[in-house]
């Protein structure tokens, strides 16, 4: 079985995909957001391979194709997040073609990076963004 990486990647400073939701969840009636962070996840899989196999060298050039250092952070593996935060992942169904994911394949093939499957999902986090079950209901 194929390892599976992961990164997540982040916006330095606040985006306006962000804002625009957090506009969103006002009009809603959800009027206590102050602050919700989206990130895209990759997961990838595939060898090792590039620079001499080095796991790092791989990370590090999957890395220049999914992060915009001027723009963006990218963490590799699972994020530490603090107690109280709220972590919610939605991925495409099953089925759904991700032409992100393509993307990043195709961009890997073109760098010498073994990567022989991607999945992206978004993640949104904040401290306690609503109470309750009403989270549920302002992220669907």
């Amino acid at each position: 079985m194929q390892e599976i990486d992961r990164i997540t990647v982040d916006a330095i400073s606040d985006s306006a995909r962000e804002a625009s939701l957090i506009t969103g969840a006002h009009l809603l009636g959800f009027t206590d957001v102050r602050r919700i962070q989206v990130a895209d996840v990759f997961f990838v899989a595939g060898g090792h391979g590039g620079h001499g196999g080095h796991v790092r060298s791989r990370e590090v050039r999957l890395g220049d194709v999914l992060v915009d250092p001027l723009l963006q952070l990218g963490r590799w593996g699972t994020p530490d997040d603090p107690d109280g935060v709220v972590v919610i992942e939605t991925a495409l169904l099953p089925g759904v073609t991700d032409s992100v994911a393509d993307a990043v394949l195709v961009a890997s093939q073109s760098l010498g990076v073994e990567v022989s499957r991607c999945a992206r999902c978004r993640g949104v986090r904040g401290g306690r963004l609503v109470p309750g079950d009403r989270t549920v209901r302002l992220l669907d």
